[in-house]
């Protein structure tokens, strides 16, 4: 394993300045973090990994590099002192980003990143009796408690063994049972329950889950959970919904007969309800626009502008986009399996996915989702869409908070499903056939139409005529 501070010279911009990374590298695996920071080649020197005097930020520069070097020189040093319990190779990529996001996330950034991986890993890999003992506000030092070879474990400490081994259990389950996005969340879910057993210092068992944990949980969320791509603290409550959701799936799981993990039903009480959010889509005119843009040929933003427009006249998920082969136009229609849901799915070519599929003879273009849902901002940008302001409007415990942004920010690649969704709405396609293309419920499309009042107004005037 090696950490080191370099240039991303392959994501030189058309100015020349060259994002500073930590890179992490192990064998032929290559991964980085960003450090925020982009110069020109001349300002910087390898050898020392540090900016040039030469530029005139220098100062600043090299002051996030050092907290970065800081970092790097504790993370080593917190794995060496955890040599005999944590196996340097099992310790991944997504640890270490893990443990830098953390770093970094305090107002009153400590000396080195030691303490924080040390705590971290302490945690990972259920490392008992280990301490830290913090000197002063540059000195830690680890001990391990002479005792630990003797002690005998706890009543709690065999029933937190039972409750991992149950969850690590549900987890091989899912993965054979679920789709990845589904499964891929649920070590996220694990995380949430830790977090809110340490801050309450509660042991983590299945007796954790009291008929009173839905709303404990619900205020430690709101209250003392620091979201990890913002930084602030408190998510949004349908998050809370999620995992909550989640949770008890897994608890109803553990509570079969078969399974035989779980005893206890309180989950069965908890109360939680998902909010319907505003759902942003391209009206018919709009989506003319996009297919119109003018893109250079053959570009990952011409790529991506296709793949979404297709997506939008089809209305198939960024899965089900990602693995279509041309076997499943079968006579003027697309039949696939839905990856989600395993439901046929029947919806017809008209003139604009037709089109897509001349441009590539048959293939769609590939692209992963990360960059589907990146280049699509930059194509709606590149169409004026970023001068469209829209609102969102979200629940964070009893407060209704609404943001405006840019249509271009408000769109990802799902939207693309709900522009579909929406223009056979205005068609007055009948959910019933709606339901067959898409393989949705006819319940669960209603959460991707949004009202339209004209349309309202035209319904009522027909039945009026009528």
């Amino acid at each position: 394993m090696k950490l080191s501070i370099v240039l991303r010279k392959d994501k030189r911009n058309k100015h020349g300045y060259i994002p500073l990374v930590i890179q992490y590298s192990h064998g032929k695996k290559v991964q980085r973090i960003s450090l925020d920071l982009s110069i020109l080649e001349q300002h910087w020197n390898a050898q020392k990994e540090s900016v040039n005097t030469s530029l005139r930020e220098h100062l600043q520069y090299n002051q996030k590099i050092d907290n970065a070097k800081s970092f790097i020189s504790g993370f080593l040093l917190a794995l060496e002192d955890l040599r005999n319990f944590v196996n340097a190779e099992s310790v991944v990529f997504a640890d270490i980003k893990s443990i830098y996001d953390i770093y970094t996330s305090k107002t009153n950034m400590s000396p080195s990143g030691y303490y924080d991986a040390i705590n971290y890993l302490v945690e990972k890999y259920e490392i008992d009796n280990w301490r830290v003992v913090k000197h002063n506000e540059t000195s830690y030092s680890p001990i391990v408690s002479a005792q630990s070879s003797v002690t005998q474990p706890s009543k709690n400490d065999e029933k937190r063994k039972v409750f991992l081994k149950a969850w690590d259990a549900y987890l091989e389950f899912s993965k054979k049972t679920k789709k990845k996005s589904t499964w891929g969340r649920i070590p996220q879910k694990l995380n949430a329950v830790k977090e809110y057993a340490k801050h309450y210092g509660l042991p983590l068992t299945f007796e954790i889950f009291q008929i009173d944990f839905s709303e404990k949980f619900k205020g430690y969320m709101l209250s003392h959970h620091r979201n990890r791509n913002t930084g602030e603290i408190g998510v949004v409550n349908n998050t809370i919904h999620n995992i909550l959701k989640d949770i008890t799936t897994f608890l109803n799981w553990a509570s079969k007969p078969a399974i035989g993990f779980n005893t206890l039903h309180h989950f069965r009480e908890w109360k939680s309800k998902k909010e319907k959010t505003d759902r942003h889509y391209l009206t018919v005119e709009q989506l003319n626009k996009l297919f119109t843009l003018e893109l250079k040929q053959g570009t990952p933003l011409d790529k991506c502008r296709d793949l979404w427009v297709f997506s939008a006249f089809t209305g198939m998920r960024i899965d089900d986009i990602v693995n279509f082969k041309p076997s499943c136009v079968q006579d003027g229609a697309i039949d696939y399996i839905a990856g989600k849901t395993g439901k046929q799915c029947v919806v017809g070519l008209n003139s604009f996915s037709k089109a897509i599929l001349e441009k590539y003879n048959g293939n769609l273009p590939k692209q992963t989702k990360q960059h589907m849902n990146k280049n699509i901002k930059k194509v709606l940008d590149l169409a004026g869409f970023s001068q469209i302001m829209v609102t969102r409007t979200h629940s964070i415990g009893s407060e209704r908070v609404t943001k405006e942004m840019p249509l271009s920010e408000a769109i990802s690649f799902h939207s693309a499903r709900r522009s579909f969704i929406n223009w056979c709405i205005s068609k007055n396609i009948s959910v019933a056939h709606l339901s067959t293309m898409v393989g949705n419920d006819v319940s669960s499309l209603m959460i991707y139409y949004k009202k339209d009042k004209n349309m309202m107004k035209e319904i009522m005037l027909k039945a009026e005529l009528a």
